[in-house]
């Protein structure tokens, strides 16, 4: 229900007062925070502890990809994932081809294939199922294809723009079955120079209404100077590493959840207008000297690859990681965000030398990772608690939730890339 405006409802929720508090980076324990309302806007904050009470952990269930075997088990760029309740889905843009698997991780089927006419593709990612069976693929750029649930071509309509974009949340499906497909807004720029990104639903007509935008926070981008050879020119590149931005993602239930990463706090905007705050304490993961000279090395021998004699002339990376990195959607309506921890040094070869930029794109591999959490917030705004990754996980685009199920993409030390389904097992769970 709305709340209506008027006094301040305030909900506290406290420990017991015996006994010292728990430390607010200590994420065991009874949840600790308060919840305000005044007007259409709540703002949460949670001070300390989890509604879990601790750690959830992921227990794997199905794997799916070998380093040699039948092509139907070897991937080659897993873009898009998602599940039902007896099959996992698979989109691989670098063949292309959508596989359809067994909740085993037993290969069935094929959906559709490589060619530019119905029911076919050039640049699948995106896959979701709708209510009543039917699958939605979407392309990289405007293609969106609509199949039976045995992988019959159903429809093919396109967008209408020559834009392509590869970035996560780029496509989504509503609660009640409408896909959501990322497009630009190219008059209404970012204060980095770049078209803005909203979504844009579909039907069986095709566009439905007009696209809509997530509310700008109004944040400026940390961004470098690089030189245009052709006019002599400049144009930022805002892609520092570990610098804060501002995140954006149309969740399920059409709210659009923001935030800028420069602090643990983000915003929910709902469809009816209210507004959920939401901040939660954060000890920033300090960077050592080496990691980030690391990371200065490689963006320096790239952008001199487009402007020779670039050298470094603006924000310098941060000395620690930002409060997270993105947001998931989820189908059971929680907020779920990456959050990266300390990170490690790779024992074995790691790409070290960047003097050979077409050698570092064909072989890359880091030399640093980090480990990854998710941290989960329920409906109203309230910590749940943390999930940490195994370390093959993969969370640099689609990751399907639903309630326990967790479907990601995944690689082994040899760099064979799987598809992995987990349950989530809470605190106190076996």
């Amino acid at each position: 229900m709305k709340p209506r405006a008027g006094p301040v409802l305030l909900i506290a929720f406290i420990v017991a007062a015996c006994g010292p508090q728990e430390s607010p980076t200590d994420p065991d324990g009874t949840w600790v925070g308060t919840i305000t309302t005044e007007g259409n806007v709540t703002t949460v904050v949670n001070e300390s502890g989890s509604v879990w009470g601790g750690t959830a952990r992921l227990v794997e269930e199905a794997s799916i990809g070998v380093e040699n075997g039948a092509d139907e088990y070897l991937f080659g760029n897993v873009g898009g994932v998602w599940a039902t309740e007896d099959r996992i889905y698979v989109v691989d843009l670098q063949v292309p081809v959508v596989r359809v698997y067994d909740f085993l991780g037993a290969h069935l089927f094929d959906i559709g294939r490589r060619g530019e006419g119905p029911g076919e593709y050039k640049s699948p990612w995106g896959i979701a199922t709708k209510p009543n069976g039917e699958i939605v693929v979407s392309g990289v750029g405007d293609r969106l294809n609509v199949y039976a649930p045995d992988g019959t071509p159903l429809q093919t309509f396109n967008l209408g723009t020559s834009w392509r974009f590869v970035m996560p949340n780029m496509f989504m499906l509503s609660t009640d079955g409408v896909p959501y497909k990322i497009v630009a807004d190219i008059a209404n720029p970012t204060p980095s120079g770049f078209p803005r990104t909203g979504m844009q639903a579909f039907g069986s007509e095709g566009a439905l209404g007009e696209p809509i935008f997530p509310p700008s926070l109004g944040f400026e981008p940390w961004c470098l100077e690089v030189g245009i050879l052709s006019s002599g020119g400049t144009y930022p590149w805002c892609a520092i590493p570990f610098a804060p931005h501002e995140n954006t993602a149309l969740m399920p239930n059409l709210d659009w959840v923001v935030g800028t990463t420069d602090t643990y706090t983000f915003e929910v905007h709902h469809p009816d207008g209210r507004l959920t705050r939401v901040s939660r304490y954060w000890e920033p993961v300090r960077l050592s000297a080496e990691e980030a000279d690391y990371h200065r090395r490689r963006t320096t021998a790239d952008l001199r690859q487009r402007d020779p004699g670039w050298t470094w002339s603006g924000p310098a990376i941060p000395e620690h990681k930002p409060a997270y990195t993105r947001f998931l959607p989820d189908r059971s309506e929680r907020v779920w965000l990456v959050r990266e921890g300390p990170s490690r040094r790779q024992t074995g070869d790691c790409t070290d030398d960047f003097s050979d930029p077409d050698a570092v794109r064909r072989n890359y591999r880091p030399c640093w990772v980090g480990t990854t959490f998710l941290d989960a917030f329920d409906a109203d705004g309230r910590y749940l608690g943390e999930v940490e990754l195994p370390q093959i996980a993969v969370v640099s685009m689609d990751v399907y939730i639903r309630d326990d199920v967790v479907v990601v993409p995944a690689y082994d030390e040899a760099g064979t890339i799987m598809v992995k389904r987990y349950r989530l097992v809470l605190p106190g769970e076996r």
